[in-house]
């Protein structure tokens, strides 16, 4: 089985207009609302292609209890740990040419959050696929080292799809595959990188910290 964590899921609500203006009053010509976040579309792609997974995720508030049925929809398997407080973000996206997008940040998680999901990720096996995505901006220190860790003991091997910190130090966990951008990429080592030349060897410094696999 392949699981998938969001780390930081949200609800994209879409407005499609004709044109936007600002400083005045728009009207959205429709508003659609869907469940988002990085691994959420990771799961979403395999459900297209017939792959099924399991999504795991922390939901908080109302906004939580929206998203929930948002996925029950699309047919993934979920499995969802609720915060006491806070609420799962909304991020808004205005569908004009181009286009424009407010992405809010997400509830704060304690301690005793990050132990539950890695009390679960402990219960995989090696026979399965790991995805993780997204930031923990909001989290006790080492709480990414902390999921990397529990997935280790499982004997999974980890994709991640991370940046800053995070990605740092995912690297020491020698995770199966990670796919920064280009300017994620740059970001991690602190330079610059214009040609796929350079691209290609900051990737190759990534593999040297423990990356098995880089995709840019």
């Amino acid at each position: 089985m392949i699981t998938t964590v969001t780390l930081n899921p949200a609800i994209d609500k879409t407005i499609t207009t004709s044109r936007l203006l600002p400083g005045q009053v728009n009207r959205g010509d429709s508003v659609k609302n869907i469940a988002g976040g990085k691994g959420i579309n990771v799961s979403l792609m395999l459900q297209t292609l017939g792959k099924p997974s399991c999504v795991l995720g922390y939901l908080a508030g109302p906004t939580g209890r929206l998203l929930e049925p948002l996925m029950a929809d699309t047919g993934c398997s979920c499995h969802w740990f609720w915060l006491q407080s806070g609420q799962t973000r909304i991020n808004t996206k205005i569908n004009t040419s181009p286009e424009t997008a407010f992405n809010a940040s997400g509830p704060v998680l304690a301690q005793a959050d990050i132990d539950a999901l890695c009390a679960f990720l402990r219960g995989l096996t090696p026979d399965d696929q790991l995805v993780i995505s997204g930031n923990l901006q909001k989290s006790p220190q080492g709480a990414f080292s902390a999921l990397l860790s529990a997935a280790r003991e499982a004997g999974v091997s980890a994709v991640v799809d991370t940046s800053g910190a995070a990605l740092r130090e995912a690297l020491a966990f020698r995770p199966l595959l990670i796919k920064p951008n280009g300017e994620e990429l740059c970001e991690l080592f602190g330079e610059q990188a214009q040609t796929p030349d350079a691209f290609f060897a900051l990737a190759q410094r990534a593999q040297a910290l423990g990356a098995r696999n880089v995709l840019v």
